[in-house]
């Protein structure tokens, strides 16, 4: 695969496989990645920091692909009483070696990523890599963590993210967001680009909160600013609405409930 810029001069890649680009050409992949995934996690974060702020958040990223939301949620380590977990699944090995070369990641970090899939990129966020196909790979997710973690018990935070819905159907249909339920904590939430009205139905149906999202553009600059040096990409001016999906309301700034 080649890297290509796309519309806020951040690099994206078409995988010819699924016949799709890892982001939105015309909104540009660090801006997406930002305003529907990033943004409204921070959002969440910094509200439970306010009240009770939680000793370990859990993140499962569905999927790596070329990696902006694993890597961009080394902004949170600004959160520095708390330790950030990624579980991130991804099919494709070859991403990884894509991923640094957008990315500012230590070489030794790097070594630890291609030779073992884990390791530390900030002083408080650990990544893991699971390579795989994920359906098969959330079937047995719980019961391989817990007992890895005794410190498991579910996912604060899912980045649902895979292709679309028109490509990778079996990631977004009633079965998927059952096993994503599953997976959540009773706190948590689950973040995505996607507002097509099946899969707001598919999530309802299984049980999930289904709310439109659309990112505090205070709250983008600033996380764009945070991490500057790292990404020299502008801000898409055109950003789409998202959604996010819970099991309890949630009171994220941005976020309206969909009927």
């Amino acid at each position: 695969m080649e890297l290509i810029p796309s519309g806020d001069g951040s690099l994206n890649a078409f995988n010819a496989h699924f016949g799709e680009h890892y982001a939105n050409m015309g909104e540009g992949a660090f801006s997406e990645k930002l305003a529907k995934h990033i943004a409204p996690v921070w959002e969440a974060l910094a509200a439970n920091q306010a009240k009770s702020p939680k000793p370990q958040v859990w993140i499962l990223d569905l999927c790596f692909g070329l990696g902006y939301n694993a890597l961009l949620s080394r902004l949170f380590s600004a959160f520095d009483q708390m330790e950030f977990c990624i579980i991130s699944i991804e099919l494709d090995r070859q991403n990884l070696a894509l991923a640094s070369k957008i990315h500012a990641l230590d070489s030794s970090s790097m070594a630890q990523l291609e030779s073992s899939g884990q390791a530390r990129i900030a002083h408080n966020v650990s990544l893991q890599i699971l390579w795989g196909d994920a359906c098969v790979l959330l079937a047995d997710l719980q019961t391989n963590l817990a007992q890895r973690y005794s410190h498991f018990h579910g996912f604060d935070v899912i980045y649902q993210d895979p292709f679309s819905y028109e490509k990778n159907r079996e990631l977004w249909d009633f079965r998927h967001f059952c096993t994503l339920a599953s997976l959540l904590k009773d706190s948590g939430i689950i973040t995505t680009y996607a507002t097509r009205k099946e899969i707001i139905a598919n999530a309802q149906q299984a049980g999930l909160l289904a709310y439109r999202y659309k990112a505090d553009p205070r709250t983008l600059a600033m996380l764009s600013q945070m991490c500057a040096r790292f990404y020299p990409s502008s801000l898409s001016t055109h950003k789409r609405s998202s959604s996010i999906f819970s099991k309890a309301p949630i009171n994220i700034s941005g976020s309206t409930a969909r009927s």
